[in-house]
């Protein structure tokens, strides 16, 4: 018989979950607190560990405005940001990313990939059972023990296995480890704004922003280390999408207005030359927000009998290699791999700790690599030695951020998972 499983959170990660189970034949039911639900903000980074996740649960990355690039080129945005590149601060190795790396790394807008894969986990067409959505439900508390949830008009969901994929303000993590270890907001926020390309030809400067750098993501630095300026292309290159990385204590006390947000950008940037401060003032207005960013010390455990943290509820990160929605994928296509064939409860626990087994290592490491004081990409002295401590040394052999950008890609969490599923005899 299938398993009967509940998600709790319909985001990305969860998403992603619920398809990867489906696709083993399980029942699946979501239940999730907003009513109509999507994903705010723009352009999410879809590296080739991935993309190979997408491709292989059906996902079609060019239907879904998946846009490639192929490199970051640097720009002194303090001295003039119209000149050639400073220097490329990355660029791809011989051939093709796909070549190297088995998938493209580009952009997805997050609206394109969550309503690609909320479609997918509907659909009456496909391998296994549709899964069933229920919005506008809100889970008040977790049972490891009992695999259940209880809303906070007091019903009660039981089932074989529950995950927790209700993002970074989750409480079931207190459920798994035994006390609340709410996520620590650093002194890091980004500003995200967006132009549509077409309308880049009102700003020739602007325009040539973005054409002195074709498929490849452009990054304005300056002498303050502790701001930055990203630029890269999503749905399918129609959209500019600019992200202000800011390294500096920002009031989350207050509600910002998008007119306060636009003026924050430009506090921000104001060593910055043209044609910087011209494009974040012509910038549609509704287009901008503030995002704080999150990440909490890794847990000491993932998961507890039948209940499973899963994405940002079990290790949120900061966005500095991209790797947060990754991540949550990673951890959803693993345990579409561990519980095939998983046909009776009792099966449930032990295959859970190969999941725990496989996905705990990398995440954490992955948490640790992540975090920033600024805009520089080196790996402090304590944070090597926190991956050292959570992470075999023949994984990673060297901690610069080329070998990490391979590790990072190269991966295929489901070959891996299937290969540790054949080295144990499991039958999957």
């Amino acid at each position: 018989m299938p398993l009967d499983i509940i998600i709790v959170g319909a985001g990305i990660g969860g998403l992603t979950a619920a398809l990867a189970l489906r696709r083993c034949g399980h029942r699946v039911v979501m239940l999730e607190k907003a009513v109509d639900k999507t994903e705010d903000g723009y352009a999410l980074s879809s590296t080739p560990n991935a993309s190979k996740i997408l491709r292989r649960l059906g996902l079609d990355l060019e239907k879904a405005g998946f846009t490639p690039w192929v490199g970051i080129d640097g720009f002194v945005g303090d001295v003039d940001p119209t000149t050639p590149a400073w220097r490329s601060l990355w660029v791809p190795p011989p051939g093709t990313v796909e070549d190297r790396y088995g998938a493209p790394s580009g952009f997805i807008h997050r609206a394109d990939l969550h309503r690609a894969l909320w479609n997918l986990a509907i659909s009456t067409e496909g391998t296994g059972v549709p899964v069933k959505i229920i919005e506008g439900v809100k889970v008040a508390s977790f049972d490891a023990t009992t695999a259940s949830v209880t809303t906070i008009a007091g019903q009660v969901h039981t089932a074989d296995l529950v995950i927790a994929a209700d993002g970074v303000r989750s409480t079931a993590h207190a459920e798994v480890v035994g006390e609340v270890r709410p996520a620590e907001t650093p002194k890091a926020a980004s500003i995200r704004f967006v132009f549509a390309s077409k309308n880049l030809k009102d700003h020739p400067a602007c325009m040539n922003m973005a054409r002195d750098s074709p498929w490849r993501m452009s990054y304005y630095f300056g002498e303050d280390k502790s701001v930055g300026l990203f630029r890269s292309a999503c749905r399918n290159d129609e959209i500019q999408n600019f992200g202000v990385y800011v390294y500096r204590q920002v009031d989350d006390t207050k509600t910002w207005t998008n007119p306060e947000i636009r003026q924050l950008a430009l506090e921000c940037l104001k060593s910055y030359k043209e044609p910087i401060p011209q494009l974040i003032r012509a910038a549609p207005e509704n287009s901008f927000y503030l995002r704080k960013t999150a990440h909490r010390k890794p847990l000491p455990r993932f998961h507890k009998n039948r209940l499973i943290l899963l994405g940002d509820a079990c290790h949120p990160m900061m966005p500095s290699y991209g790797q947060g929605a990754a991540s949550a994928m990673e951890d959803a296509a693993v345990l579409g791999v561990v519980l095939r064939n998983v046909d009776q409860r009792e099966q449930i626990e032990s295959r859970l700790e190969i999941w725990e087994n496989l996905r705990k290592p990398r995440a954490s490491a992955m948490v640790y690599l992540s975090r920033r004081d600024s805009t520089a990409f080196e790996v402090s002295t304590e944070l090597q030695a926190a991956v050292r401590g959570v992470l075999p040394p023949d994984q990673l052999p060297e901690l610069s951020p080329p070998a990490i950008v391979d590790w990072m890609w190269a991966y295929d969490c489901i070959d891996v998972a299937e290969q540790a599923m054949q080295e144990r005899g499991e039958d999957f």
